[in-house]
């Protein structure tokens, strides 16, 4: 009857070590489950438990093997990526060149100057200095009745010397075409304007006539 009791307890003992390993097999099962079902960004891991009790509500023992604890899923990317920048918008036209001005108007001619007036006329008759002057015409006196020569000719510009060889006579103009000479001093007298001319002596009256002839 030892014996019978013995082979029963071995038996009992059988019947709970295979019980005992179809409870760890599920429980393996059931964490791979829960790794398969917690996604990537799941938080949390699988818990530990003991041997849970069978469908017929018969306990484990406390020497059960612990459940491996599931691998914790990955956190989601807590910064998500930035947008691309935006392009910069297309530079603006510039602006048409500016037009350049109208060109100037030249001044006003200028005014010629006034023409120039001519120079004076010429003297028709000029009494010169004579000293250091070619006479055309020397004129002396015969005595107190007349100039030698007494008729006389030149052209425009020509020149008369009038020596009165120490008497008292002078060679003035009959009709004042020559300012009145000094009694007793040697003149000199140009004739300039193409004419007849006539010299006297106011002293003793005697003349020359004097013709000057040619181009002025």
């Amino acid at each position: 009857m030892l014996a019978a009791g013995k082979a029963k307890w071995h038996d009992v003992a059988m019947m709970r070590s295979a019980f005992l390993g179809g409870v760890l097999l599920a429980a393996s099962g059931l964490v791979a489950c829960g790794d398969d079902t917690t996604g990537a960004g799941g938080a949390g891991g699988g818990s530990t438990s003991d041997a849970s009790s069978s469908a017929s509500g018969t306990p484990t023992s406390s020497s059960g093997t612990p459940a491996s604890s599931s691998n914790s899923g990955s956190g989601g990317d807590p910064t998500g990526s930035g947008g691309s920048p935006g392009t910069g918008g297309d530079p603006g036209a510039g602006g048409s060149p500016g037009t350049g001005g109208d060109p100037g108007t030249g001044g006003a001619p200028g005014t010629g100057g006034a023409p120039g007036t001519g120079g004076a006329p010429p003297v028709d008759v000029e009494i010169i200095d004579c000293e250091g002057v070619v006479a055309d015409v020397e004129v002396g006196t015969i005595g107190s009745r007349a100039y030698d020569p007494n008729n006389i000719t030149l052209a425009p510009g020509g020149i008369i010397h009038f020596d009165p060889a120490g008497g008292f006579h002078d060679f003035d103009s009959v009709d004042g075409s020559w300012p009145d000479t000094e009694t007793s001093v040697e003149t000199c007298l140009q004739f300039n304007v193409i004419g007849q001319y006539t010299a006297t002596c106011s002293i003793h009256g005697f003349t020359a006539e004097i013709g000057v002839f040619g181009k002025d």
